[in-house]
């Protein structure tokens, strides 16, 4: 009889063992769940963060292309800090270039071997 109550006893452990960790293993799926919830959240915000500033940094080249474009022919300078700045200079140093012109340029420093020439060049095209 005391067998067959220590077998009852086991079961009864294994059972409540399997409860146990079939507890433990949901929680931990919802755990990773939520983490991966939160993570693309994150993702979300960052993204939206991130187009955001392109489509500013878009406006604000467009913006500084017309008024390039049209203040160029006339030598306008523009101010900054402590110095007047020519619409060339200006041109210049504007970034991003389009893909045809970075192209442009690459062609034309790279026919440029010595290295302290090709670097001299590309400072006298930004006017510096």
């Amino acid at each position: 009889a005391a067998t067959k109550q220590t077998a009852m006893n086991q079961a009864d452990d294994d059972r409540k063992e399997k409860v146990q960790r079939k507890l433990l293993e949901a929680q931990l799926k919802y755990n990773q769940y939520e983490n991966l919830q939160k993570k693309k959240k994150k993702a979300e915000v960052f993204q939206r963060k991130l187009l955001e500033t392109q489509l500013q940094i878009k406006q604000n080249d467009m913006l500084l292309r017309a008024f390039v474009s049209s203040a160029e022919d006339s030598g306008a300078t523009i101010s900054t800090s402590d110095k007047q700045l020519p619409i060339q200079i200006i041109k210049a140093r504007q970034q991003p270039k389009s893909p045809e012109e970075e192209a442009m340029l690459a062609m034309k420093y790279a026919q440029i071997e010595d290295i302290g020439e090709r670097a001299y060049t590309i400072l006298k095209d930004l006017y510096m």
